[in-house]
């Protein structure tokens, strides 16, 4: 605590000091350096109660982000927590990707089980198959003559 000391209190066994400097209260309540505007609002700090933990109702869980519909790349993704009741019947969740975190839909995170694993190790391979065979009807594409059309004299 710096700056000049004109005044101190103590209340209910904390230690209240006025900064003139800076015009605050300040005390230590719980371990933490704290300061108010007023001594009666440091006093209503003190007062309050302690806040109870919160409870930790999700423990972060790995999983697979994908699309298994429309085919996008898997990755492997940390589950963090549920952020709200999403659009329809779908959660928000928050996931963590290596150290982006996002905010996704419930619909395109997917449980990180060998059974999935093998599943997505499926769809990866038709993905990559269906990406060559694309490329070759782009080529056929690509050979085809053009339409010209015939000049009119």
């Amino acid at each position: 605590m710096a700056g000049t000391v004109v005044h101190s209190e103590t209340y209910e066994g904390v230690k209240i000091l006025y900064d003139e400097s800076d015009n605050v209260w300040r005390f230590t309540l719980r371990g933490r350096e704290r300061s108010s505007e007023s001594l009666a609002k440091a006093k209503e700090s003190i007062d309050k109660p302690v806040p109870e933990e919160k409870k930790k109702g999700f423990i972060p869980v790995q999983a697979w982000k994908g699309d298994s519909y429309y085919g996008t790349k898997w990755k492997q993704v940390i589950v963090t927590s549920i952020a709200e009741k999403g659009y329809r019947s779908y959660d928000e969740l928050w996931i963590k990707d290596g150290t982006c975190r996002s905010k996704e839909c419930s619909s395109s995170i997917f449980a990180f089980t060998d059974e999935n694993a093998a599943l997505i190790d499926k769809m990866n391979s038709l993905t990559e198959q269906i990406e060559k065979l694309e490329e070759q009807r782009k080529g056929l594409s690509r050979k085809m003559e053009k339409f010209t059309v015939p000049s009119v004299d």
